[in-house]
């Protein structure tokens, strides 16, 4: 018997808290690669938002997945700097508006909410594919995110060990 993964709001957060947790983490490393780049603040300026976005969640009651979402996307909006806060705000709250107030949702609905955020940032950013931006390094070709037919579904107990880990690049 096949079993649909379904996501609801304590999942969400649990993602969100384990991206403040890795952003914390490699706050230094980020940092060191802006500054190649840029002002050397994006590790700090992730931090700040991402602690940010847990610290206005724990204040909340409950709220379904998407308002979970629209947010933290809020809230990175209005405390990150530069372009990071809006790009990736609006691609929070473009997932979140897209999930709509539904208590949980599937694998499809996070295919559309995936899509709904690099519409998004594309928008915001003018970015074209094949430009070195967020939304190549996202995902590629659009084609790429979608599940080909006929690949299994993931199984709740998969779903539930998902996480979200920013990893330094090893040279």
């Amino acid at each position: 018997m096949e079993v649909e993964a379904v996501v609801n709001a304590s999942t969400v957060r649990s993602w969100l808290e384990g991206a403040a947790a890795s952003v914390r983490e490699q706050r230094d490393y980020l940092t060191q690669l802006d500054a190649a780049i840029g002002d050397a603040d994006h590790g700090t300026n992730m931090d700040r938002g991402f602690t940010a976005v847990v610290e206005k969640l724990e204040s909340l009651e409950e709220l379904p997945p998407g308002k979970v979402l629209t947010t933290a996307g809020s809230t990175l909006v209005s405390t990150v700097g530069g372009a990071s806060g809006p790009l990736w705000g609006t691609a929070l709250r473009r997932a979140g508006r897209s999930l709509g107030d539904a208590e949980s949702f599937d694998g499809a609905d996070l295919l559309a909410a995936l899509e709904a955020a690099l519409e998004g940032v594309v928008e915001l950013g003018a970015a074209q594919e094949g430009d070195k931006t967020m939304p190549r390094t996202g995902c590629g070709p659009r084609s790429r995110c979608r599940r080909p037919r006929g690949a299994p579904r993931i199984s709740g107990s998969a779903a539930s060990a998902i996480r979200i880990r920013a990893r330094p690049r090893r040279r």
